[in-house]
Parts: C-alpha cells; sequence; structure tokens
C-alpha cells in the first residue's frame, strides 16, 4: 500500500458552500457505483448535505467535504450563511523524526473565492485540508475516503444514527456517531492526535436575532466508559431555545478543553491551533465554564495514540442532543392568530431527561442499533436493483431525519411538503403532495398510519368534507379547503395501510370516516356540518353519481381542474373500488356491491369521455350550478389553468396508488400501457437545452426528465395551468414504477436514471431533492420504483407476499418490508430464498411468479420440510399458517 492518505469517511457530509473551478467534462462526470450505491468525488462533492439524527428530532448536516455545515437541532430547518463556529475534527501526525504536521480532517475547500468579505473563517478555512474526498452511502451510513499523497495514515471514519425500518423509538434517537479508524500502512512507526472541536451552539440562538447571547454552561463529562463535554442554556426549561448537547468519546485516553480562553479578536482559534499543530497535545481544562456573551464557547476533546507498522486504532464521538420544546411556525395556523406561535413538546424528548440519558440509552443499545442497522444498510445497498434505482430509494430515505418531520408530544407525525433554508414550506400533512410517498408506509407504516388517523379522524366532518392540510396544534381551527385528488388518494391509502398491516379494528375505527369522504363525492357539503360556517357554494364533483367528477376539483397544481380528467379521475376509481373491497370485508355486502357498480360505470363513462386512443384528456366543462370566477377566465371566455388535450403525466396517479396498494389494473390494461408509451413518448425529454418553459425550472442544459404535460397534436392551452412545463422528481418517480408494473421497464428505467443524474452532486445535493424547497416529500415516490422491480406485493389480511421481479430474474436479490417483519428475498434459476432479518412474517401464501410456475418445488425453514400444495400463477399455499421469525430462512429448491 503507497504512503497516501485514504480517509474512508461512513459519514454523512454536508456540501460545500464554495465552489470548484473545473472543465465542463469533469463537472458532467457521472458518479461511480460501489456496492449498489453511487460513490462521489471532486465536483460531485459540491452541493452534498446530508442529515445525521433521528426521526422527528432534527440533525447535524454534513458537507461533502467532510465538514459540519449546520446544527439542524432546534426545530426547524437551519442553512444559514456562516458555518458552526470552530466546529470541526482535525489531524495531528508525526511520522519518525520528521516535523510534525497538521491538518483539519475535510477536503479543502472549492475554489470560487468571490465573497467581498473573504472566505468564511468560522471554521478556520485557512488552515490546511486534504486533495480529495470519496463519499457513498445512505441512511443509516455514509463512507468517505479521504485522499493526500502528503499523509502517510489510512483514517476510516464512518457515521451513524439509528435508522431501523419498523422500530419507529429507536430511529427516533437524538445521537449520531462518528467512528474514526487511523491505520498505519507503513513500515515505521507513526504517533498521531485526533480532535473534536466544537462550539457549544445553544447560547448564540438569541445572538441570531440580534440579542445577546442566552446564558450557556460547558462541563466535563468523566466516567467509566465516556469522557467529553456537556453543553447546557441556562434558561427557563419551557423556552424554546432550552436545552443540552453532549459530546464523548469512549477511547480513554483523552485530553478535554472544556473551553477555550476567549480573549479578543481571534485568540481562541490562535491558542487551539498553535497547541495542536505544535504538539499534538491540549491543555487538559476540566473546569465547569459559565458564559453569556455574543462569543462563543470552543471545546476540544482529543485523542493522542501511537501506531506501531501495521497497527490500527479506532476512536469514537458520541454526539447526543436534547431540545424539547417546539415553537410551531406561524404558517402552520393558517391565518388563526389565536394558535399561531404556539409551544409544543418533541415526542422523542418524553423518553428522556437530558442529553447524558440519552447517551446512556444509545450505548447501552448501540450493538443491536448497528446490527439492525447495518443488515438494512446491506439488503438496500447490495441488492441487484440497478443502481440509479438502489440510489433513488435509499438516498430519499435521508429526508425521514431532516426537519421534513417532526412529532408532538402526543405522537402525532406534523410533515411539510418540503424545507427552505430556515423555515418549512407548506405545512400540514397535505394530502394531495404525500398522495405520492411510499418510503414511509413502507418503511415505518405506524407512522404512515398516524397521518391517515390525522386527517380521517380529525379534519373529515360529517358531510365527509376533508380538509387538505392540517392545523397544528389540531383542536378546534380547520384549513378551509377540500383537494378531490387529495381525499380520493387518502382514501387509497387507508386501505393500502389496512392491507400492509392487516389491522382491521384499524380500519373499523377509521371507516365511518373513510365512508363519508367517498360519498362527498356525490352528495357534496351540508349545511349542518362544520365546514359550512366557510363553503359559500359547494356543488358536488359527481353530481349525478356517475362514477366521474364533473365539478370543479382543486388539485396539486394549487388550481382547480373543471370537467372530467384522469388524474383526479383515476384516483376517485382507486377510491371507490377500495371501499368496495373494505366495505365487503367489514360485513356491509349491500353497500360493497353498490360501489363496486359504480365504479364500473365510472370506469366505462371515463373511457368514452377521455380516451383518445393513445391517453387520457380532459373534458374542460362547467357543471350546472357552478360559477367560474372571472379571476379564472381569458380574455376570450376560456377557463384558465386546464390542460384540455394534453398528455398528462399524472393522468394514471390512481393506477399508481392501486399498484402499490395490491389492487391490480384499475383501467383496461391496454389503455394504461398505450397511455405510459405516450407518456414516455411525449414528456419524457432527454435534454432540456432547447425546451421552453417560463415556470420554474428544475431540469436544465443537458439534464433529461419527465415534464407533467405536453400537448402532442399542437392544441396547447394558452395558459395552461401552473407547473404544467416543470420536471417534478415526485412524478418522475410515480411515472416510472408506473411503468414498470405495467411492462415498459426500461422506460422506467430510463426515466430514473435521468432524475437521479440531475442529483449527482455537482448539479444539485443527491440526499435532498427539490420541488418547493429541499426533501420534497413527493419524492418519497422514489420507493414504488423498488418495489416494482421486485414485483413486490404483501397482504397483510390474508397473509400473502408475492414477489415478481422484472429485472435480473437470473440471481435476484432485493429487501422487502412489511408491517411486521423485513429482511433479504433472493431469487435464482432453482432457488428462492426469503430471509428474515428483523420481526416476524405469518403466511399463508408465497407467490413467486414466473419463476417454474407449472412445477411444485421443495420448501423447508431452516432445513425443515414444510408442507404445503401448489397455488395459481407461480405460487405456494402453506398446509397452515407459517410463521418465520428473526433469523428464519425460507427456502424453495426446483430439482430440474
Amino acid at each position: 500500500m503507497k504512503d497516501k492518505n485514504r480517509i474512508l469517511v461512513f459519514s454523512v457530509l454536508l456540501s460545500a458552500v464554495l465552489q470548484v473551478g473545473c472543465s465542463k467534462d469533469e463537472r458532467r462526470q457521472e458518479p461511480g457505483l460501489a456496492g449498489g450505491l453511487p460513490v462521489y468525488t471532486g465536483e460531485n462533492l459540491r452541493n452534498i448535505f446530508y442529515p445525521l439524527g433521528g426521526i422527528g428530532t432534527g440533525n447535524l448536516l454534513i458537507g461533502g467535504r467532510g465538514n459540519i455545515l449546520e446544527f439542524e437541532i432546534f426545530n426547524r430547518a437551519q442553512r444559514d450563511e456562516l458555518p458552526p463556529y470552530m466546529t470541526f475534527f482535525s489531524l495531528w501526525y508525526k511520522d519518525g523524526e520528521k516535523e510534525s504536521e497538521a491538518m483539519i480532517l475535510e477536503r479543502r475547500h472549492f475554489d470560487n473565492f468571490t465573497n467581498g468579505f473573504g472566505v468564511p473563517r468560522q471554521q478556520l478555512s485557512g488552515l490546511p485540508r486534504f486533495d480529495e474526498v470519496r463519499w457513498t452511502g445512505a441512511p443509516p451510513f455514509i463512507k468517505l475516503e479521504f485522499e493526500d499523497e502528503r499523509v502517510p495514515l489510512d483514517i476510516r471514519l464512518e457515521c451513524f444514527s439509528p435508522i431501523i425500518p419498523l422500530d419507529v423509538p429507536y430511529s427516533s434517537i437524538p445521537v449520531g456517531t462518528f467512528t474514526w479508524t487511523v491505520s498505519n500502512p507503513t513500515d515505521r512507526s507513526m504517533e498521531f492526535a485526533l480532535a473534536f472541536n466544537i462550539s457549544n451552539p445553544l447560547g448564540n440562538l438569541n445572538y441570531r436575532a440580534g440579542k445577546p447571547g442566552h446564558m450557556i454552561r460547558n462541563t466535563a463529562i468523566r466516567d467509566e466508559n465516556l469522557s467529553g463535554v456537556y453543553f447546557e442554556s441556562l434558561i427557563n426549561p419551557s423556552h424554546e431555545d432550552y436545552g443540552n448537547m453532549a459530546v464523548v468519546t469512549d477511547h480513554g485516553k483523552e485530553e478535554i478543553v472544556t473551553a477555550w480562553p476567549l480573549g479578543g479578536w481571534w485568540d481562541d482559534a490562535h491558542l487551539l491551533w498553535s497547541e495542536f499543530s505544535g504538539k499534538g497535545h491540549f491543555p487538559v481544562v476540566t473546569d465547569s465554564i459559565v458564559h453569556g456573551g455574543q462569543q462563543q464557547l470552543v471545546s476540544s476533546i482529543l485523542v493522542h495514540g501511537a501506531l506501531a507498522p501495521g497497527a490500527t486504532d479506532t476512536i469514537k464521538y458520541y454526539l447526543a442532543w436534547m431540545v424539547p420544546n417546539r415553537r410551531l411556525e406561524n404558517v402552520q395556523a393558517f391565518g388563526e392568530d389565536e394558535i399561531a406561535g404556539n409551544m409544543a413538546g418533541n415526542y422523542y424528548a418524553r423518553g428522556y431527561n437530558d442529553a447524558l440519558e440519552v447517551l446512556d440509552f444509545f450505548v447501552k443499545n448501540e450493538s443491536e442499533l448497528v446490527k439492525y442497522g447495518r443488515k438494512f444498510y446491506d439488503n438496500l445497498a447490495g441488492s441487484s436493483l440497478p443502481g440509479a434505482v438502489i440510489d433513488a430509494a435509499a438516498s430519499n430515505v435521508a429526508m425521514l431525519t431532516s426537519n421534513l418531520l417532526s412529532r408532538v408530544d402526543n405522537g402525532d407525525v406534523h410533515a411539510w411538503e418540503g424545507l427552505g433554508l430556515d423555515f418549512g414550506c407548506c405545512p400540514g400533512n397535505c394530502t394531495h403532495v404525500w398522495n405520492y410517498a411510499q418510503t414511509l408506509a413502507s418503511l415505518f407504516p405506524s407512522l404512515e398510519r398516524n397521518m391517515r388517523e390525522t386527517t380521517f379522524l380529525t379534519q373529515t366532518y360529517k358531510s365527509g368534507y376533508q380538509s387538505f392540510r392540517t392545523t397544528f396544534p389540531i383542536g378546534e381551527h380547520h384549513f378551509m379547503n377540500v383537494a378531490a385528488d387529495g381525499q380520493m388518494g387518502s382514501i387509497m391509502r387507508v386501505y393500502r395501510e389496512w392491507k400492509f398491516s392487516g389491522d382491521s379494528l384499524w380500519l373499523a375505527s377509521l371507516w365511518p370516516s373513510v365512508r363519508r369522504a367517498l360519498e362527498f363525492a356525490w352528495k357534496g357539503s351540508s349545511g349542518d356540518s362544520r365546514e359550512a360556517a366557510w363553503v359559500k357554494e359547494m356543488i358536488p364533483w359527481d353530481p349525478g353519481k356517475q362514477g366521474v367528477l364533473r365539478g370543479d376539483q382543486h388539485n396539486t397544481y394549487d388550481i382547480n381542474f373543471f370537467g372530467p380528467n384522469m388524474m383526479t379521475g383515476s384516483l376517485y376509481l382507486g377510491a371507490i373500488m377500495a371501499c368496495s373491497e373494505m366495505a365487503a370485508y367489514l360485513g356491509d355486502t349491500g353497500l360493497s356491491r353498490e360501489y363496486e357498480e359504480l365504479y364500473r360505470h365510472g370506469r366505462d363513462n371515463y373511457d368514452e369521455l377521455l380516451w383518445n386512443g393513445s391517453w387520457y384528456t380532459q373534458k374542460i366543462e362547467v357543471i350546472d350550478g357552478l360559477t367560474v370566477p372571472d379571476h379564472l377566465k381569458t380574455v376570450e371566455g376560456n377557463i384558465k389553468y386546464q390542460y384540455g388535450s394534453g398528455c398528462l403525466a399524472d393522468q394514471l396517479l390512481g393506477q399508481y396508488l392501486a399498484f402499490n396498494s395490491g389492487m391490480g389494473y384499475l383501467l383496461d390494461t391496454v389503455k394504461v400501457q398505450k397511455s405510459l408509451q405516450s407518456i414516455f413518448g411525449h414528456n419524457f425529454i432527454p435534454s432540456f437545452a432547447d425546451f421552453q418553459n417560463v415556470q420554474r425550472v428544475y431540469a436544465l442544459n443537458d439534464e433529461g426528465g419527465l415534464v407533467i404535460c405536453t400537448w402532442p397534436d399542437g392544441n396547447r392551452e394558452q395558459i395552461p395551468f401552473p407547473y404544467a412545463e416543470e420536471a417534478w422528481t415526485g412524478v418522475e418517480y410515480q411515472v416510472a414504477a408506473t411503468m414498470i408494473r405495467a411492462g415498459l421497464v426500461e422506460e422506467g428505467l430510463e426515466v430514473t436514471k435521468a432524475v437521479r443524474g440531475r442529483y449527482a452532486g455537482y448539479n444539485r445535493n443527491p440526499y435532498a431533492e427539490i420541488e418547493s424547497g429541499f426533501y420534497y416529500s413527493r419524492a418519497l415516490s422514489s420507493w414504488a420504483v423498488l418495489l416494482a422491480l421486485s414485483g413486490f406485493e404483501y397482504d397483510g389480511v390474508s397473509k400473502s407476499i408475492s414477489f415478481n421481479p422484472v429485472f435480473s430474474q437470473e440471481d435476484f436479490s432485493c429487501f422487502w418490508s412489511t408491517g411486521s417483519g423485513w429482511g433479504n428475498y433472493k431469487e435464482r434459476e432453482l432457488e428462492i430464498e426469503l430471509a428474515v432479518d428483523y420481526g416476524n412474517l405469518i403466511l399463508n401464501r408465497l407467490g413467486y411468479g414466473q419463476i417454474h410456475p407449472g412445477s411444485m418445488p421443495g420448501v423447508e425453514v431452516n432445513g425443515r420440510s414444510i408442507e404445503c400444495t401448489p397455488g395459481h400463477g407461480g405460487s405456494i399455499i402453506f398446509a397452515r399458517a407459517l410463521e418465520l421469525t428473526e433469523g428464519d430462512v425460507l427456502r424453495l429448491v426446483w430439482n430440474d
């Protein structure tokens, strides 16, 4: 091995604020692949930022250079211009008799120094750094490799914060770990020091508002296993800024500085670096330090060691935090002054008194947390699926650890659509945006069920009118609008959550509200329901109960469609079909037959009204009793913001949800396939260099993508609906998944690859896809592409699981999850293995699609034969319910 540094950072890192100059070809270079996930280096690191934390806990943002970009632990996005003061890892080493060297453990800054005040010095940007970084990974592990010919050590870092599917408590711990492995590959003895330098972030919050800083205290921590520094804010425990943080190591050879002397100007930086770079040691200071000024207290925790040739040392730092009080953003109240800015507790804080208790819990359970996190990561990253699909599914899991999701003290999930730099964008669990998301439903279904409970038990009124956003805090104040796509999609998602969990008592608790929400389509608003106070005119969407939505249908494009269209129509048909099955299961066979008849009637009507031979169009019309406001009319008197004969990417949105719910085809199979072929042929743009778009820009230059709507016949609406010519990743993934389910595999993969090409690091952050803000929740539809390629379906009611992979069938493997367990599925020419790595799985049936559909395999669990009979279409039926638990492997073998 050469004497060069290869710092492998398994961590979450954040993107550089500054930029690099490089050639056009270098910028367009695609990230390499390793273990199914991209490897980012050079320019591809530029825009990376990754949230290290738990669900609903806030996070540390780690940048692509290995830099700590921000502490986002204060209950909102917090990406201001300046990074945390004096917060970085540093390395000192001495190679035999040579002079010692010291560097910041980050990649060097990107070359674009245009700031009129110089490069920000907060993290000592004027000190040496490494030449290069190689980064790969996804939650819960990110991996980096630093390269520099000057450094003779190999250094690895793994950053981890638990994300374990199904286990919400274990995935909601406010903690992150940085595990450095320092190796000496030379034939010489080496001396080294590694330090974590970090400022107390709790005092400067007030200062950012132009006020004096809060009183804070830094205290040394020393016990049998952990040593470090405890940060506290010495303010009222009910204050929104109240909190604490602990930074410790378990190495056993620590040198702690609770706070460097403040002095004036840059005294603390001079003192820290002169001691570190000169000696590789710090003057130990363990006094408790209290401070209330505007300057920030900087602490250091240093580990010093010696390495014989070929030796290795491991240094782990734990960082935990506790900020228990959340001030809701004013926009979450939707203009209700009485509740604007209310305080709420964070659910994660209920389990701990402070950050020290967080550390205690984490350390006691660390081996188990890492074990399950590793299994999840390995199953996902090691899948045989195409790299772009693994990347899209895995990288977007990072959204769940951003401030996109919060949980208040009663456990309710509050979700934004996306995040701005220091605010949430579009609050209230927006039903028509979260319609697309599949990741949370697959990995943390209990949280997804909570969102359905909020919608149907608190936001759906006596008439069935459903507010498509939830006002927080939940109470007597309500968002005053209804959305056709959100409402019908929410009904389909109740069906999905019921089938995925198998929890029929849960379904029964929501059913009366679900039924009202469906029948609102033809009954409309009523005078004795709560929404009557603000609904002046509400013509039913389906006034003749024909199975067709004709009224004005508010939707995710922030406008109303007038007249029949298949975007809301496919969701309506899916909601009717879902309700038919749910009613039958709950014993109301008469109602079930009524709904089934309405579904069939509606499907035929939509075909007659909208099918043009190649795709489904919109029939623009104004039904009797409906008045179109003047601001929605053109000067010629036409209705603005419609799509008419256009080819809409979302025209089969209900079909997408039906596939993901196990409902199969809602519409004629041939028409679905032709529509998808049309969408790909007309809406997929390989290069946007010559594309004309006056709306928001999410694809540019030679990037590829799928636009929302096109008008292939040339009769484009004079003023089309907003966003029509934009490219939304959430829509692109839903279309790609639907294509793959319908047999258009190559087309679906091409769309997915184009999306991830726009998130290659040099152009956008691969861990925070955008639409209206970063971490845009619609992009959580990316998980559906993984499900489509594996042909995965699960029914927790009938206890049936099936796989029908359409990619790499000769040697296929993928991650799977249900409402009770998860693991890995492998399929080879003559063998299938279903392994349970977490939880349990009860099965009456296993479907395996096209692999030997006509012959019966041998079936065993852990070598024990299992009695079963052949089922239809490539499946087996177990003689009695088969329960698999963690560690069990179900194996099917054909002896041809």
